[in-house]
């Protein structure tokens, strides 16, 4: 399982870097970074999962973390949704033979 931002405030949720500067000088094309999602699933790493017992996580002192005084405008908020078809795992994800947890065992153990 991997930690998921139901909801934030007084950050940016993505970071846009679309337009900058890649490592060669060329401007980047589609690339945001869910920070987040990614601030999620690092608290979960900390927490645990199992028996682990650690009911928060404080992250503190990030300098990738663009901090602001106000909630997320609507549009911030429409920035955390990805279409589809900008997605570059899409055609990886909607071209598997997915099976639903639990279908086919039935038939298995007879």
């Amino acid at each position: 399982m991997t930690g998921t931002a139901i909801a934030h405030s007084g950050f940016l949720a993505v970071n846009d870097f679309r337009g900058q500067p890649d490592i060669y000088g060329r401007p980047l094309q589609m690339t945001t970074v869910a920070v987040a999602d990614a601030l999620a699933a690092t608290a979960v790493l900390v927490m645990g999962e199992a028996d682990e017992q650690t009911p928060l996580a404080v992250i503190d002192d990030l300098p990738f973390v663009q901090f602001q005084d106000r909630d997320p405008t609507p549009e911030e908020l429409e920035q955390r949704w990805m279409d589809m078809k900008d997605d570059l795992y899409a055609p990886l994800l909607q071209g598997g033979a997915w099976q639903r947890a639990g279908a086919g065992r039935a038939e298995e153990s007879k």
